[in-house]
């Protein structure tokens, strides 16, 4: 062995020490909070300098909860190993319903409005007044027949809202009418299945829905009133369990799957039969693997092209190199 080889075996060990130091350097803190119940959905929205959690319980509650406080904890620790605070806190505000549920959404127009459904087909509405408090409007949005799987607010037009069911069936809500009139669209047999989970686009005024039949559908409010798809893609061998567009980009979607699969999608992609794979659509742009039991799937609101998926063995986060 050479002198200059000596030399780069040492510089590899060096970097190997770096590298293991590094590991044992990550620290995570975390602020808990008791909750009575299961939680089957949850939801964090800004309000002003509060930040506030919609919460859905198996208990049949829907519940507000202030985390301004436990996140304040979280961020100004300067502990430099590992912990886990635990604080007390209460809910603001908690609403009964027939039976749980798992459809919750902000509205990003209107700031504290949001809405809930249901497995007993009913969609409510709730409404932030003056002094931050909340009210419910009793009467609920009625026309599906079965359970409320996902509703999602309008990123565009204020008031109107998209909901799907277990009925396969997709709706579109304007609120600012009576509950009995407010249904203006209906896409009936949007799916084969039942339809789980939809997303608007923050940009174009596309809805993309994902259903039983693993397959992800995209609707253009031009059309969706004739229950004409703009576009559909069949890649997951199972249940689609979460879907969501990239902020930044209209083109880009990421989905996840009762297979154990999350896709990334770009729709602008063309497809071409020379550079095509078979089975493997041309706009899917890359596949992400290792986890299992996948239930929702975000993008990070500032970081473009970061992804966060949540699964029944823990969080992954990753930024893939082509967005």
């Amino acid at each position: 062995m050479t002198e200059e080889e000596d030399d780069n075996d040492d510089e590899l060990s060096d970097d190997e020490s770096d590298s293991e130091t590094n590991k044992n350097d990550v620290v995570f803190h975390s602020v808990s909070l008791s909750h009575y119940g299961g939680i089957n959905r949850i939801k964090v929205e800004r309000l002003g300098d509060s930040t506030v959690c919609a919460v859905w319980s198996d208990t049949g509650k829907v519940e507000l909860w202030n985390l301004t406080t436990a996140f304040n904890e979280c961020c100004n620790t300067s502990s430099k190993t590992n912990n886990d605070k635990h604080i007390h806190e209460k809910p603001m505000f908690s609403h009964s319903t027939r039976k749980e549920g798992y459809a919750l959404s902000w509205s990003k127009l209107k700031q504290g409005n949001f809405a809930s459904g249901d497995q007993c087909r009913d969609i409510h509405i709730y409404r932030m007044h003056e002094g931050g408090t909340w009210a419910v409007d009793q009467r609920a949005l009625c026309g599906h027949s079965g359970s409320v799987e996902d509703v999602h607010w309008s990123p565009t037009e204020e008031g109107l809202l998209a909901s799907c069911s277990c009925d396969s069936t997709i709706k579109l809500w304007d609120t600012r009418c009576k509950p009995t009139d407010a249904c203006v669209c209906s896409v009936n047999k949007a799916h084969g299945t039942d339809v789980n989970v939809i997303s608007w686009n923050a940009k174009d005024p596309y809805l993309l829905s994902g259903g039983d039949d693993g397959e992800l559908k995209i609707w253009s409010l031009k059309t969706i009133q004739y229950g004409q798809h703009a576009a559909r893609f069949k890649y997951h061998r199972a249940a689609i369990t979460s879907v969501e567009w990239l902020p930044q980009e209209s083109t880009t979607f990421m989905a996840s799957g009762e297979d154990d699969q999350v896709t990334i999608w770009d729709i602008a992609t063309e497809t071409d039969s020379c550079e095509s794979v078979e089975g493997v659509p041309t706009q899917l742009m890359f596949l992400h693997l290792g986890q299992k039991e996948v239930k929702e799937v975000h993008w990070h609101p500032q970081i473009a092209g970061l992804a966060l998926t949540t699964s029944i063995d823990g969080f992954n986060m990753f930024k893939t190199i082509n967005i």
